[in-house]
């Protein structure tokens, strides 16, 4: 029942645009004397001036939404926006093709600032669109996409559909969406401010995009072209665009570490190596999410998809530092509703595979990535769990359901203002005299006989995840150790560690990160008793999708202080000092960590003489880990300035 409630607040909503702060109402509507809907309405007043592809002109705008269940009037009051929005004609190919347009637009304030507001129950934000269905005449394709996004947990635009008047003209069936953008409730990563040129600050967030280029895109300008060292056979050099920070936004030393990190990771793809876990793509990519756009590319079997309208985000350093594929977008012109492209309307075979030397082609990361035997288990172990649970048949049957439910009485408005239905419309496959009815038949026959190809034809065998806790001969410290999975960042916080049945003052301190299958858990306070503990690792920083419990490890194990009488480690303001009186039983190297978790640096030990490290770091604690005598050694310094 709690998916069947998140769909309908999903999918349930009208939009109407009409003039802010306007008083007086329409008086018609094409062939009606009054809309009424269930769905939300939306009425836009431009007062006189033509919505232009740029830049946005200053239009009014008011939305009626009385509620879930019930109708909305025309002539009810603008309950849910009323005032000012900028306005553009958005989209590409739609907006020379389709004479219903779709829009982008602003919500602003009386003096044109941007202002945030919630719209039909979606989170505050300024920037929003109007999406019109008219290729997709079963209006499906990127709503039911979406949906099923959301539904695998990761961020994916909301959607709201509704009915649009504009400038007293009833325009049809729309859907309200988010546009994709760094927002704590859409794409949520840090902001990247023009003065962070340097350290951690640098790092992140960042939006790119793999798109077609706009008129007089520039390289270097808007974006960049890629040339992976050694190159992917047979492969396209790919040209991304700055999203977030935006082209007129984005600072030289920012272009230039994006820049930077896309070229490592695409060599890390190509070079022979690029099955390890620590230089290949593991180290650059949230594996995880890579896998969850393939299945949705895959289900859909779009023709942009791997090609056009492929987004990428990429977190801060302290905050994971991988990157991400998504958010998801456009599927108007997948399942089957392409009339130039073969492969788009046969339910068998796989979209990713199409990697040529041509400008339309593919990318080549995910066919690389399909030649990893991990990353294949890893894809066939979430399709396997998504099958049964968010993606069954069952489910998805009632996502179709619900949205032709809903806009049935609509959607007969639409096709009387936009008489298309059983005429060609570009690029559509099946349209010879379709009702709507059959546009939703040929789009659910399609879908569901793509997914039952994918249940009987994707590759790998399932990963079964395990996690290991074990002590160490320092009773502050243990081992957690992972079985046929990664860790999904390096940069590890406290917060996606749990104890269990810890006695009382038992907490942790530090997550130290030793490779991408284990980490060290570093304890504030030693443990006085014999107990047993487990831990819980958070699904956040696995590439699997389910947190991991370990086995029961004992503490309390006695550990012989008397050890750091033979070793002196100090520090004197922003100076660390290491002296050993058995100096032959030091390791090499001394790793000092943050209380994040992050390697500051890594020294040479003087096997001869005490070691000096000048830290040049905040102020702050820092954990000093070496070896002495073969056992792993720990110890917490404050650096003062």
């Amino acid at each position: 029942m709690k998916f069947k409630k998140a769909s309908l607040l999903v999918l349930t909503g009208l939009i109407l645009l009409l003039p802010v702060l306007l008083k007086s109402q329409n008086t018609g509507i094409a062939n009606f004397d009054e809309l009424t809907s269930n769905l939300p309405i939306v009425i836009i007043n431009t007062n006189g001036q033509e919505i232009p592809d740029e830049p946005k002109i200053t239009a009014e705008m008011g939305v009626i939404w009385n509620g879930p269940g019930e109708m909305n009037s025309q002539f009810d009051p603008f309950n849910n926006y009323d005032g000012f929005v900028g306005i553009e004609v958005r989209g590409q190919s739609s907006q020379y093709f389709y004479p219903k347009k779709s829009y982008s637009f602003e919500t602003r304030d009386a003096e044109g600032e941007n202002l945030n507001v919630s719209i039909l129950g979606m989170p505050e934000e300024n920037d929003w669109i109007l999406y019109a269905p008219y290729g997709d005449k079963s209006m499906l394709r990127n709503v039911v996409t979406f949906e099923m996004a959301r539904g695998m947990g990761s961020y994916c635009t909301r959607t709201v559909f509704c009915e649009v008047i504009l400038n007293g003209e009833y325009e049809g069936v729309y859907v309200m969406m988010e546009k994709i953008k760094k927002d704590e409730n859409r794409v949520n990563i840090a902001t990247l401010k023009p003065d962070e040129i340097s350290g951690d600050d640098l790092t992140g967030g960042y939006i790119i995009r793999v798109d077609k280029t706009d008129n007089g895109f520039q390289i270097e300008t808007d974006g960049w072209k890629s040339y992976p060292n050694p190159p992917y056979p047979n492969a396209k050099h790919i040209i991304y665009q700055y999203y977030y920070p935006k082209a007129e936004d984005i600072v030289p030393q920012q272009k230039t570490y994006i820049q930077n990190y896309i070229l490592n990771t695409e060599n890390s793809l190509t070079k022979s190596t690029f099955t390890d876990p620590e230089v290949g793509y593991n180290g650059y990519l949230n594996t995880g999410s890579f896998v969850d756009q393939m299945l949705l590319n895959e289900i859909s079997k779009e023709v942009d998809k791997y090609r056009y309208s492929t987004y990428f985000f990429k977190e801060k350093d302290s905050d994971g530092g991988k990157l991400f594929a998504g958010p998801p977008w456009d599927f108007n012109l997948g399942y089957a509703n392409v009339d130039y492209w073969q492969p788009g309307v046969e339910t068998y075979g796989w979209a990713y595979a199409f990697v040529e030397p041509y400008d339309w082609s593919t990318m080549f990361w995910w066919k690389r990535l399909m030649e990893d035997s991990y990353f294949r288990s890893l894809a066939k172990l979430r399709w396997l769990d998504i099958r049964q649970n968010q993606l069954s048949d069952e489910r998805l049957e009632f996502v179709v359901d619900s949205i032709t439910g809903l806009i049935d009485d609509a959607q007969e408005r639409n096709y009387e203002r936009w008489p298309i239905l059983g005429e060609y419309v570009w690029p559509n496959y099946n349209w010879q005299n379709n009702s709507y009815e059959d546009e939703v038949a040929f789009f659910e026959d399609w879908f569901f006989d793509r997914l039952q190809w994918i249940d009987d034809n994707l590759p790998g065998i399932p990963l079964n995840s395990s996690a290991e806790l074990t002590a160490t001969s320092n009773n502050r410290v243990f081992e957690v150790k992972l079985y046929n999975d990664y860790f999904s960042r390096t940069y590890i916080k406290n917060k996606y560690f749990t104890i269990n049945d810890a006695p009382p003052g038992i907490e942790i301190d530090t997550i130290i990160y030793v490779d991408a299958t284990m980490v060290n858990v570093y304890l504030i306070d030693e443990p006085k008793g014999n107990d047993e503990i487990s831990v819980t690792l958070d699904a956040k920083i696995l590439n699997t999708w389910d947190d991991l419990t370990t086995n029961t490890a004992s503490i309390g194990t006695s550990f012989d202080e008397s050890i750091f009488e033979d070793i002196k480690i100090f520090a004197v303001a922003n100076s660390i000092y290491l002296h050993c009186d058995r100096s032959e039983l030091l390791g090499n190297e001394m790793m000092i960590y943050n209380l994040s978790g992050q390697l500051v640096k890594t020294v040479k030990i003087n096997p001869y003489n005490s070691t000096t490290i000048n830290l040049n770091s905040p102020a702050g604690i820092y954990i000093c880990t070496f070896k002495f005598d073969g056992k792993q050694l720990s110890k917490r310094v404050l650096i003062t300035e």
